[in-house]
């Protein structure tokens, strides 16, 4: 009887330190992009700006209204180079930086780099093509992709947490767009 405790005791001792070891192996929960409520009202929202400030150009053209028209113009104008200078390259650095997430959760750590590369040069279009209010925004982000390589280098255990609060930033940045745009001007060919 006594053998069968000291028997029971040592597999439950083993049973233990085996689930306790598999438990060290598990690779990190990855990050569901899906549940950051990902969508493209934005986009929407920035087309809808333009247009309307289009029609109105239009309006004040029919009223014989010239400087009005002019200047609603110079509104669509700069309405199309935030789509075009903003919205659509933050949408596919938001997608990059997803597909990053789930490359470096499959083990593909040299796509996963490409991608963020990639993510970081086309911040770099952005904060070139507009004036100096988008440079914060971008350069936070900007650090943060650098950490997450510095993480992945290391193979440290924050990686998920790290893509996470990028995939945050970018999804925020989009949907927060109008507020970052505030101030920005966005340079385009005339």
């Amino acid at each position: 009887m006594k053998k069968i405790v000291i028997i029971l005791t040592l597999l439950v001792l083993i049973l233990l330190g085996k689930i306790a070891y598999d438990a060290r192996q598990a690779p990190p929960k990855a990050w569901i992009p899906v549940l950051e409520g990902t969508n493209f009202e934005y986009l929407d929202e920035a087309l809808d700006e333009a247009l309307n400030k289009l029609e109105a150009a239009n309006i004040s053209l029919a009223g014989r209204n010239t400087a009005k028209a002019i200047e609603e113009l110079q509104q669509t104008r700069q309405s199309l180079l935030a789509l075009k200078s903003y919205y659509v390259p933050m949408t596919e650095i938001r997608q990059l930086i997803y597909d990053a997430d789930r490359f470096y959760d499959l083990g593909q750590t040299k796509k996963a780099r490409a991608n963020l590369q990639t993510a970081r040069k086309l911040l770099m279009q952005i904060a070139g093509a507009g004036s100096t209010e988008i440079d914060k925004p971008v350069d936070e982000v900007l650090e943060m992709i650098d950490e997450l390589m510095v993480a992945m280098d290391h193979r440290s255990a924050e990686v998920s947490d790290k893509f996470e609060a990028l995939g945050h930033r970018v999804n925020l940045m989009l949907l927060k767009g109008a507020l970052i745009l505030d101030e920005v001007e966005f340079s385009g060919a005339s």
